[in-house]
């Protein structure tokens, strides 16, 4: 019995640990340009897209190398 729990916190602390490893990069990319400094892209109108496609490329990223290896 203590078995089959340990085991089922396992595979809850995996996903957890998959989905903040997915995160990071995104968050990473965002809190760069959330400071108040002069970063590249800055001042252009459309540098949001560019910046929110970065983070969505690094999350499919992540995400195929994931479950090409079987971890998700």
């Amino acid at each position: 019995m203590v078995g089959l729990i340990n085991l089922e916190q396992n595979s809850i602390m995996k996903i957890f640990t998959l989905v903040s490893l997915l995160l990071m990069p995104p968050t990473l990319v965002a809190s760069f340009y959330g400071m108040n400094v002069k970063l590249p892209l800055a001042g252009l109108p459309w540098a949001w897209l560019v910046i929110l496609g970065v983070m969505v490329m690094s999350l499919v990223i992540i995400l195929f190398v994931f479950i090409r290896r079987k971890m998700l």
